[in-house]
C-alpha cells in the first residue's frame, strides 16, 4: 500500500484550515485515509488485499481521542488514544480470499513487511498498542498559576469543558481522602455519613460486573431506555447481580473496551444490538459460551446473516433465544425458543432467569444510607455537550426571550429552563419531597451576557465560549450542596474544585448527589459522562437534561 499517500492527503487537509470546521472532519479523513491505505494491500507475502475492517468504530474512537485532547492541560499522548481506533479497526478484518497470489520464490528479507503470513481470512488477534515513554514536560505556568490549578470562583459560575471521556467507565483510582465534616447549604435535612468499607469474602476480587448486556431500540413511542432494559433483564437474572447496560448504538469496540475489568463474563445482545454478535464472538475477552442473543430482527438479511456468522464463528446455537417472528428471531433454526405468551421485552427477564446460575456469587446490596460503591454513571450519556433543545434552536444559545422558558419549583432554589426540562425537573423534585431530600439549585438557565462575563473572567479552561454552554440552552443544572462539598474537599486536598479527586470523594459522600444519581434517570436528569469520568474537568454538581434522547414520547408527556 502507499502511505506516501496517506501522508500526502493528510497533509493537505492540515495546509487547508478553512476546510476545518469541527472535529467530526479531521476524524472523517484521518480514519477514511488508513481505510483506503489498508486496502489498497500489497503488504504480505500473498499480496492480498484486505475486503473490510471496521471502519465505523475506527472513525468514532479517532473523535473521541482528538476531542480528549481538544480539552487537556497536561501532557496527553494523542496516537495512544488513537491507537485504540487502530486495534478496533482490525478486530474481525477480514481478507479478500479471491486476491490471494501464490508467494514470490524468493522471500523478502527478514523482517520486512511482506514477511506478513496469512493463517486465516479473519483477523483473530489485533494485537496490543505500544505505549510511548513519556518525558517530563517543563512547567511554563507562572507561580501564582502553580498555586492552584483551576481559579476559585462562586457558585455557579465555573463552566464545563466540553471535551471527551474514556468510553469505558472504570473509575480513576486516587489517593486516599480522610472523612471532613462539610457545612452545607441550607436547607439541608440529610446528614453527611462516613462511607463504610464492607470487606470482600470471597479470596479472589469480584469482576467488575456479572453481566455485559447491549440493549435493543430505545428511541420509539412503547420503548424502553437502556435503563429499564437492565432493571427487566435483572427481574430474572438477579436483582442483586450487576449488570453493565450498553445502547443498541454503542460499537462493539467499546463493549470490548467497558469489560476490560469484566473479562469472560456473560455478554446478553437483545434485538437490535444482536448485531454486534459476530464481531464480539471475534474478541478475546469474550466467552463465546456465555455469548446470547435475544430475539434477534431477522426480518432483516443482514442481521441475519451476521447471526449465522456468529454461530459459524463458534456461538452455540442454543444460545439463540428466537421468539414467534421473524422479527423476534424465527428466521433461523434450531435456536432456543421464548415461550410463547410473553412480550418482546419479557424475553429478557425470561432469558436472564433462564442464565441467572451462570453467576453464583450473591453481591451484598447496598444503599444510599449505608455507603459502598459509588453511584452509576452513565457513559452513553453526556459524553459530548446536549444539542439545542426543540423549539429553541433559532433563537440561539443564551438568546432564549425568558418567556418561552419555564418556572421550577422556587422552595428548591429559583431558575428556569427550557420547558420540558423544567416540567420534569419539578416532577424531579415532587419524588424528592415524598423522600424527605432537599437541596437548592445554585444556577439554572444563564443568557450569552452571563456566560461572557463569565468566559472573559475565567477564560477556556474553566468557562465554555459563549454560544456553546448548556446552560445557554436552559438544560443544565448546579446544584449547591453538591457543589459546596466538593469545594470544602478541594480545600483540604489543596486541589482546584472541578478534579477528579474531590469530585469522585462527593460523590460517594454526598447523599444528595446519590439520590439524584439513582432517580434523575427515569426524569431524564444526568450528571453528564464528560464532567463524570474521572479526568480533567470533574463536576459532580452540574447536572443536564438529556430527556429528549433517553426517555419516550409517552414518558415525557406524561
Amino acid at each position: 500500500m502507499s502511505w506516501e499517500t496517506f501522508k500526502q492527503n493528510i497533509l493537505r487537509l492540515a495546509q487547508n484550515p478553512e476546510s476545518i470546521n469541527d472535529i467530526e472532519v479531521v476524524a472523517t479523513a484521518y480514519a477514511t485515509e488508513y481505510d483506503e491505505a489498508i486496502k489498497r494491500g500489497k503488504d504480505n507475502l500473498f499480496q492480498a488485499k484486505f475486503k473490510m475492517g471496521n471502519s465505523g468504530s475506527l472513525k468514532d474512537l479517532f473523535k473521541l481521542a482528538l476531542e480528549k485532547g481538544n480539552s487537556q492541560t497536561e501532557p496527553y499522548d494523542l496516537v495512544g488514544e488513537m491507537g485504540k481506533g487502530v486495534l478496533a479497526y482490525w478486530n474481525g478484518a477480514q481478507l479478500d480470499p479471491t486476491s490471494i497470489q501464490n508467494p514470490p520464490q524468493t522471500p523478502p528479507a527478514t523482517g520486512a513487511v511482506q514477511n506478513i503470513q496469512i493463517v486465516s481470512m479473519t483477523c483473530t488477534n489485533a494485537g496490543t498498542w505500544q505505549q510511548p515513554v513519556l518525558g517530563e514536560e517543563p512547567d511554563i505556568r507562572n507561580e501564582n498559576e502553580k498555586d492552584d490549578d483551576m481559579p476559585e470562583v462562586e457558585i455557579g459560575e465555573t463552566e464545563e469543558i466540553l471535551g471527551e471521556v474514556p468510553i469505558d467507565d472504570v473509575a480513576v483510582e486516587v489517593e486516599s481522602v480522610e472523612e471532613v465534616t462539610v457545612e452545607l447549604y441550607e436547607p439541608q435535612e440529610v446528614e453527611i455519613g462516613e462511607v463504610k468499607e464492607e470487606p470482600v469474602e470471597e479470596t479472589e476480587p469480584l469482576p467488575e460486573f456479572d453481566a455485559i448486556l447491549v440493549g435493543g431500540l430505545d428511541y420509539r413511542d412503547g420503548d424502553y431506555n437502556i435503563d429499564k432494559q437492565v432493571e427487566l433483564f435483572k427481574d430474572g437474572f438477579g436483582k442483586n447481580k450487576k449488570v453493565k447496560g450498553f445502547r443498541y448504538t454503542t460499537t462493539s469496540a467499546e463493549v470490548i473496551l467497558g469489560m476490560k475489568n469484566s473479562p469472560k463474563v456473560p455478554v446478553f445482545l437483545f434485538s437490535a444490538g444482536c448485531v454486534r454478535a459476530f464481531e464480539l464472538s471475534n474478541s478475546e475477552i469474550v466467552d463465546k459460551s456465555k455469548l446470547f442473543i435475544i430475539e434477534p430482527f431477522t426480518e432483516s438479511a443482514n442481521t441475519k446473516e451476521i447471526i449465522l456468522n456468529a454461530i459459524k464463528n463458534g456461538v452455540p446455537i442454543l444460545n439463540v433465544y428466537s421468539g414467534p417472528t421473524e422479527a423476534r428471531g424465527s428466521a433461523i433454526s434450531g435456536t432456543s425458543k421464548t415461550p410463547s405468551g410473553i412480550s418482546h421485552w419479557g424475553s429478557l427477564t425470561y432469558v436472564g432467569k433462564e442464565k441467572a446460575n451462570l453467576v453464583t456469587t450473591e453481591r451484598k446490596p447496598t444503599t444510599v444510607s449505608e455507603g459502598g460503591d459509588p453511584p452509576k454513571i452513565a457513559t452513553n450519556v453526556g459524553a459530548t455537550a446536549p444539542p439545542p433543545p426543540p423549539g429553541l434552536a433559532s433563537f440561539g444559545n443564551g438568546k432564549i426571550p425568558k418567556d418561552k422558558l419555564g418556572n421550577i419549583d422556587s422552595s428548591y432554589g429559583s431558575g428556569i429552563l427550557h420547558v420540558e426540562a423544567a416540567k420534569m425537573y419539578n416532577k424531579l423534585i415532587a419524588r424528592a419531597k415524598k423522600d424527605g431530600i432537599k437541596w437548592r439549585v445554585s444556577s439554572t438557565y444563564r443568557d450569552y451576557a452571563g456566560q461572557l462575563a463569565c468566559y472573559e473572567k475565567y477564560g477556556p479552561s474553566s468557562a465554555a465560549k459563549p454560544g456553546s454552554s448548556p446552560h445557554g440552552w436552559g438544560l443544565s443544572l448546579d446544584f449547591g450542596e453538591i457543589c459546596g462539598m466538593q469545594e470544602a474537599k478541594a480545600k483540604q486536598l489543596g486541589v482546584g474544585r472541578a478534579k477528579p479527586a474531590p469530585a469522585k470523594y462527593t460523590r460517594e459522600n454526598s447523599k444528595i448527589y446519590q439520590w439524584l444519581a439513582k432517580n434523575g434517570p427515569a426524569f431524564g436528569w444526568y450528571n453528564p459522562y464528560r464532567l463524570a469520568d474521572g479526568q480533567g474537568c470533574d463536576e459532580a454538581w452540574h447536572w443536564e437534561y438529556w430527556g429528549f434522547q433517553t426517555l419516550t414520547k409517552q414518558q415525557r408527556e406524561a
